[in-house]
């Protein structure tokens, strides 16, 4: 459910483009690699690309409770 409303959130409100997801397998592993530029790259790439993502990040990072709770929902 999470995931509906950032996709249609970055629909409705920004010019969310994705080029390129065609080339992406349907199925099997998949290694995306960000070197994101602010905090917004991770919806973005959630709501962009058409697969179930599962996010790695530092340890400190989940020990953030807003940061742990949104990790959790997707």
């Amino acid at each position: 459910m999470v995931e509906a409303i950032n996709r249609a959130g970055f629909v409705l409100f920004s010019r969310l483009r994705v080029i390129g997801s065609e080339n992406m397998p349907r199925q099997g592993g998949l290694l995306v690699v960000s070197n994101h530029l602010s905090m917004s790259d991770i919806p973005l790439l959630a709501a962009g690309l058409p697969r179930k993502l599962v996010f790695v990040g530092k340890q400190e990072l989940w020990r953030i409770p807003v940061m742990r709770m949104l990790g959790d929902w997707y």
